[in-house]
């Protein structure tokens, strides 16, 4: 203050600096106030409150785009395309569709729109892209499809800046473009496989057969990728071709290669070991410090047949979303993503950067966008007369450069927000719980993230008493990112045409239910085993946790016998393993006719252990036994060795009992066995209804509604009422006897959630329509993903309260 008031100065300049002093506070604050958000700031660095922090990172989170950009459909977009063929120089000629007379131009005239999100996803913006990446470097990796998308890049850049030839190397597989004013430089690398791969006879790529070195990377490009900022890495239709597959430099197999005494494998063994090696190469590159992105597979969209047999791509509009399907473009993307969250989870214990560029879903849906005919003169000989696996510059493949951006940004301000944390001191951990987004391809999960926590006062409440609500989160999974959907509860792949039943959520009364955290149920089960124990609906419980679990990691198979019926899966980071044990009727069980495999006629030892499962619990800390429908089978009960009865059996001298007296006694006998051999934390899971209407499951009916029922619009009834009363019966009984013991027995009662959800079943879209299956319409199952995952909400729900 002494300089303005200081008489050395003249009145002008005082009021100069005042202006000068006013002008620049005005600009700063301003500047600052976003990565704030408080006007207030300046009064809080010395002592910052956690709510600033919180809205900080509410702010970065919203201004990044919590919604899944990928999944979305196409709009028009009158104002593209960008550029042309003759303001770009960087096209491809086979991608150089209007020189080549291709008569319609509406295939550059759509732009993809998320759903579910605040804002669309922004058309690329070059000038924001270059100061963006100012100083930095950018590596492409792949084939003819990777080209094609560096080459979109160059051409929208085109706007602002053309770059200039730096490379080092005379191939055009391996050049260097540099952005001169902003020292930008992108560098395509050629790497058709992404493993190390020769041809027998070069120059014969259409016909020659690749030796491909499945566990060896591809040096070209993996020696180089330390130096870069971004690496975006894609393969895909090369895997097509004939191939001679290597590992530790011996044959293991081939594909389509006819060459004697060689297994024939699929092109999926190929596919997975090659991202799976390429993923180990860049998490081995220590001076790899950059974004790795995986851009997804990019479709091709031959109709009448194949590339080679006249196949040809004549649409002029986009498809209509889940208006196509194609399977092995699916089981693809599949092996990417799985691959993709496999590494992720060693890329994040090693402090490094991947990410998911999922552009399948949005490609999948443009046939119109290839060449076809128009990537070459009309008496050209080309191997690829009808090109429907590249696309069209300009077209659909701009849209790739969009989401580049979109993620970039990301990026930016996770940094952004990374160097504020550090400018300004939290005193204490926040007591702050984010909601979960949701993300039909959301990578695995790291920070515990429940939505709601059940309070001290409520600890108390009925998790198994209320009403489904409800939630435009979910899924958190699908048919894509999950490998361990059962084919007959994989219901989006056989064309449900309805989402609805997937976007519901248990409430209770008086309480809320957390969404299930994968990383916190991993934590809490580090270095113990679970066991689940029943028939297929068990099963269908054991899948759905699969796939909740693999937003974090996957399993490894470590079962000691080939039997389905007995698996055994490893969390190696968690050391927790999953026991799966088939016992249906849960006691000792025989076919009245072991000779005939047609045979359905069972004998029940209802006072006889089934050893196949109660000698293994007692390595186990948590157990979850259920059963049900199997007793509505006829069966033939036993009791001392001696039969007791039948039920549907038709033999004479038999006396005919009801399925409840042989479900009270096996459940009786297996509680029994838990009583005697189990030392953790055993949990009854309680009868699941099914939901036939218009005629039992043989003759013709179905379960063909849409959404829950209301609260008290159903209520159990008949053989369902009694199975579930007999259940707690003697699960009330068993438990005073394991109390007396120290043991410690609980009921997962969720007959009445699922008996409000007639809309959660496979029905007819279990299976292909024409196939012959013995259940044509599913109601007793539950798709994937679907209400069942609430189980694993409570069961996880259930677990804390214990501990």
């Amino acid at each position: 203050m002494e300089l303005l008031h200081s008489a050395a100065i003249p009145s002008k300049q005082k009021l100069l600096i005042v202006v000068t002093i006013s002008i620049s506070l005005f600009t700063i604050i301003p500047l600052l106030y976003p990565f704030v958000e408080d006007p207030n700031f300046f009064l809080k660095l010395q002592h910052p409150s956690q709510t600033s922090i919180v809205k900080l990172q509410d702010s970065v989170a919203t201004r990044r785009g919590s919604c899944d950009i990928f999944s979305g459909e196409w709009v028009p977009n009158p104002e593209a395309p960008y550029y042309t063929n003759t303001t770009c120089w960087a096209i491809h000629e086979h991608q150089n569709c209007m020189r080549f007379g291709r008569p319609d131009t509406d295939f550059i005239k759509w732009k993809w729109k998320p759903h579910g999100c605040e804002d669309d996803l922004p058309v690329f913006d070059p000038l924001r892209f270059l100061e963006t990446v100012r100083g930095k470097t950018m590596a492409f990796v792949g084939d003819s499809v990777s080209r094609n998308h560096m080459q979109s890049l160059i051409c929208l850049l085109s706007q602002v800046e053309y770059p200039v030839d730096a490379s080092v190397n005379t191939s055009d597989y391996f050049k260097r473009w540099t952005y001169e004013t902003y020292n930008f430089t992108i560098a395509p690398f050629w790497s058709t496989h992404l493993v190390k791969s020769t041809e027998p006879e070069p120059g014969k790529t259409e016909h020659g057969v690749f030796d491909l070195y499945l566990d060896e990377a591809d040096e070209r490009w993996t020696a180089e990728i330390g130096d870069f900022d971004y690496v975006i890495i894609s393969s895909g239709h090369w895997h097509y071709r004939p191939s001679v597959y290597y590992e530790n430099n011996t044959i293991i197999g081939c594909r389509y290669c006819q060459l004697p005494n060689i297994t024939d494998f699929s092109m999926f063994y190929g596919y997975r070991k090659a991202f799976r090696t390429a993923f180990k190469a860049i998490l081995d590159t220590e001076t790899f410090e950059g974004v790795l992105y995986l851009r997804t597979f990019a479709p091709s969209h031959f109709e009448g047949g194949l590339w080679n047999e006249g196949g040809n791509c004549l649409r002029k509009g986009p498809y209509q979303r889940n208006e196509t399907q194609d399977d092995v473009t699916m089981k693809l993307h599949r092996i990417q993503v799985e691959e993709f969250e496999r590494a992720e989870v060693e890329a994040k214990r090693k402090g490094k950067r991947f990410r998911l560029l999922d552009t399948t879903q949005a490609m999948w849906l443009r046939p119109d966008g290839h060449p076809s005919r128009y990537g070459h003169l009309p008496e050209a000989n080309v191997s690829l007369y009808n090109d429907c696996v590249h696309w069209c510059l300009p077209g659909p493949i701009d849209n790739l450069n969009d989401f580049l951006l979109a993620m970039i940004k990301r990026e930016e301000e996770k940094g952004l927000l990374a160097q504020v944390r550090k400018m300004i001191p939290v005193p204490a951990p926040l007591n702050y719980t984010r909601h979960r987004k949701s993300s039909y391809h959301s990578p695995p999960v790291t920070t515990s993230t429940s939505r709601t926590q059940i309070r001290d006062d409520e600890q108390r409440c009925d998790l198994f008493k209320g009403e489904w609500i409800p939630n435009e989160e979910s899924p958190y999974y699908n048919n894509a990112t999950c490998w361990a959907i059962q084919e007959h509860q994989n219901c989006m792949k056989f064309g449900r045409p309805d989402t609805g039943f997937m976007r519901w959520r248990w409430k209770p009364d008086g309480c809320d239910l957390p969404i299930f955290d994968p990383n916190e149920f991993l934590e809490m089960v580090r270095g113990k085993s679970m066991g689940f124990v029943g028939d297929s609906i068990s099963r269908n419980q054991v899948q759905s946790l699969l796939c909740l679990l693999s937003r974090v990691e996957y399993p490894e198979d470590i079962s000691s016998s080939p039997d389905t019926a007995f698996k055994v899966w490893n969390y190696t980071s968690y050391n927790f393993t999953l026991h799966v044990m088939w016992s249906p009727y849960l006691v000792k069980t025989t076919k009245a006719d072991p000779t005939d495999p047609e045979c359905n006629l069972f004998n029940l030892y209802l006072d006889e252990y089934d050893t196949k499962w109660t000698s293994q619990i007692n390595q186990l800390d948590y157990l979850v036994i259920s059963s049900g429908h199997w007793f509505y089978r006829p069966v033939i009960f036993y009791e001392n060795e001696t039969i007791s009865g039948c039920q549907y059996c038709a033999l004479p001298n038999t006396t005919q009992l009801p399925l409840y007296y042989g479900y009270r006694k096996a459940l009786r006998t297996s509680l029994r066995a838990i009583l005697e051999n189990f030392k953790g934390l055993a949990i009854l899971r309680s009868f699941s209804p099914q939901h036939f209407e218009g005629g039992p499951w043989d003759k013709g009916g179905d379960c063909v509604r849409t959404r829950p029922y209301r609260r008290n619009e159903t209520i159990p009834e008949g053989a369902d009422l009694k199975i579930h009363d007999i259940q707690l019966e003697e699960f009330r009984a068993a438990e005073e006897e394991m109390k007396k013991k120290g043991l410690r027995l609980r009921l997962m009662d969720t007959t009445q959630a699922m008996l409000l959800r007639p809309d959660g079943h496979p029905g007819r879209y279990g299976h292909i329509q024409t196939a012959e299956v013995s259940l044509r319409n599913d109601c007793i199952h539950w798709c994937l993903p679907g209400p069942i995952d609430s189980w694993n909400d409570i069961l996880l729900q259930m677990m804390k309260t214990e501990k």
